[in-house]
C-alpha cells in the first residue's frame, strides 16, 4: 500500500455461529421489534418452517413467506411491500444465496435491519453488501451494491451439515473425487 492510500472493508454488524444458533433467532428478532418478515427459501421450507416458528415463539411474531424463485426486482419489491404491510421491524432471509440477496435488498428498500440465516455454505451472500439481481428467465441482470452489510449473520453449523447430507441424498451420491478430496473443491456426480 502506497503512502496516503486508504483501504477499507465492511463486515456484518454481528456474526453468531455455533450449534443451536437458530434457537437465538427469537431473541435476536425481538431486539429489533415485535414482528419479523421471514423470507424462507422454498428449497428448505419444509425442513425449517417449524423450527423458525419455534425459535420466534414467545419473542414476537414471524410472518413466514416462502421464497421460491429468483432474486428479481419484482421479488425484492414484493418483499419490501410485505414487510411494510405487516409492520415488520426486521427482515430475515433464510436459505440459499438468492433468498438471502432478496432479503438484503428488500431490507434496504424498506429501511429495515436484516438478519440472514444461511442454510448452505456455498457463497458470500450471507456477509456481503451485494445482491445479485436476476431476470425473470433466471439469467443474471446485474449486481446491486448495497449501502450496508446485514445487521446479523446467524449460522447454525450443524444445520448446514445436515442440509448438505439431505441435498446429497436427494441428488443421488455426490461426493468429492478422490484426486480432489484433499482440496475439497470439485464435486462429481457418481450414479
Amino acid at each position: 500500500m502506497s503512502a496516503g492510500e486508504l483501504k477499507g472493508v465492511r463486515f456484518p454488524g454481528r456474526y453468531i455461529q455455533g450449534p443451536g444458533a437458530l434457537a437465538r433467532l427469537g431473541p435476536e428478532v425481538a431486539a429489533y421489534g415485535p414482528r419479523a418478515l421471514v423470507l424462507l427459501d422454498a428449497g428448505v421450507f419444509a425442513l425449517f418452517e417449524a423450527q423458525v416458528r419455534a425459535a420466534v415463539e414467545g419473542h414476537g411474531q414471524a410472518d413466514i413467506a416462502r421464497f421460491g424463485g429468483e432474486c428479481t426486482l419484482g421479488a425484492i419489491e414484493a418483499a419490501a411491500a410485505a414487510a411494510r404491510e405487516t409492520g415488520a421491524a426486521v427482515i430475515v432471509g433464510m436459505g440459499g444465496g438468492k433468498a438471502l440477496d432478496a432479503a438484503k435488498a428488500a431490507g434496504v428498500d424498506a429501511g429495515l435491519p436484516v438478519i440472514v440465516v444461511p442454510t448452505i455454505a456455498a457463497s458470500d451472500a450471507p456477509c456481503s453488501a451485494l445482491s445479485v439481481i436476476y431476470n425473470d428467465d433466471g439469467s443474471v441482470s446485474h449486481d446491486r451494491f448495497l449501502p450496508r452489510n446485514p445487521d446479523l449473520v446467524l449460522v447454525d453449523d450443524p444445520r448446514l451439515l445436515s442440509l448438505r447430507e439431505h441435498v446429497a441424498a436427494a441428488v443421488a451420491c455426490v461426493e468429492p473425487d478422490e484426486d480432489d478430496a484433499e482440496e475439497g473443491t470439485v464435486l462429481r456426480h457418481h450414479p
